[in-house]
C-alpha cells in the first residue's frame, strides 16, 4: 500500500502538497457513495448561485459547475464515509509542519466541506476563500476522461501544481486560485466521469470550555 506523502514548501508562498491521501480500498468506497449522489443528482447537486460562491465587485459569479455542502446534507459525519474519512484526517499534528512558516503548529477545525464537480465547460474563475486556509482534494476516475480542470494559483502563473487523482493541497485561503475550464463528452459527464474536488474550509482550533 502506498503511504500517504507530505510535502511542504515556503516558496513562493506557503502549502502543504499531499499525496496518496486515500487507500485503494477507501477510494473504492468513496466513488460508491459519489455515484449514488450521481444517480440522484438532481437531488444532491446545486447550481453555482446556490453553493455560496464567490462573486466578482459587480455581483458577478465567478464559477460554473455543480456542488452542495456535504456537512448541510448529513446531521452527523458518520452518515456520510466521505465525511467520516475525511474528518479522520484531522488527527493532532497533521497539518503541523515545523519547516513550514504559515502551517507551523497548526491544529486546524473543520468549518466547511463542499463537495463539487466539474463537467464539460465547467470553471471556477480566480478568487480566494474566506477562511484561515483552504485544502482541495482531486477525486476521479481512472483512466482519466476529462482534459483541462487544471488547478492554479492566479497570481503564480509558473506554480506547477498536479491536481492528481487523490492528490490535494492545503493552502492559506486568501491566495487568489482558479480552476481552468474542463472538457469532457456528455456520455463522461453524465456517468460520473468528470473532475470532482472536495474542498474543506478550515479555521484554528478552539478547544471548547471545560
Amino acid at each position: 500500500m502506498t503511504q500517504k506523502t507530505f510535502t511542504s514548501k515556503n516558496e513562493p508562498f506557503p502549502y502543504i502538497y499531499i499525496e496518496n491521501i486515500f487507500t485503494e480500498k477507501e477510494l473504492e468506497k468513496i466513488h460508491q457513495e459519489l455515484d449514488y449522489y450521481q444517480m440522484m443528482k438532481n437531488d444532491f447537486f446545486l447550481n453555482a448561485k446556490d453553493t455560496a460562491p464567490a462573486q466578482s465587485k459587480d455581483g458577478k459569479i465567478l464559477k460554473k459547475n455543480k456542488a452542495f455542502f456535504l456537512t448541510e446534507v448529513w446531521s452527523s459525519p458518520n452518515f456520510s464515509y466521505i465525511c467520516k474519512t475525511c474528518h479522520s484526517l484531522f488527527v493532532p499534528n497533521a497539518f503541523s509542519h515545523e519547516d513550514n512558516h504559515y502551517f507551523k503548529g497548526f491544529r486546524p477545525g473543520l468549518t466547511g466541506f463542499l463537495i463539487s464537480y466539474y463537467g464539460d465547460g465547467d470553471y471556477y474563475k480566480p478568487h480566494s476563500d474566506s477562511a484561515v486556509a483552504s485544502m482541495v482534494i482531486w477525486i476521479y476516475k481512472e483512466p482519466k476522461k476529462f482534459e483541462g480542470g487544471d488547478f492554479i494559483f492566479s497570481d503564480f502563473p509558473d506554480l506547477k501544481v498536479e491536481s492528481k487523482n487523490n492528490c490535494g493541497i492545503i493552502f492559506p485561503s486568501r491566495y487568489w486560485h482558479q480552476v481552468n475550464p474542463v472538457k469532457i463528452s456528455v456520455e463522461d459527464q453524465e456517468a460520473g466521469n468528470g473532475r470532482y474536488s472536495f474542498n474543506l474550509f478550515m479555521d484554528n482550533y478552539v478547544q471548547p470550555p471545560q
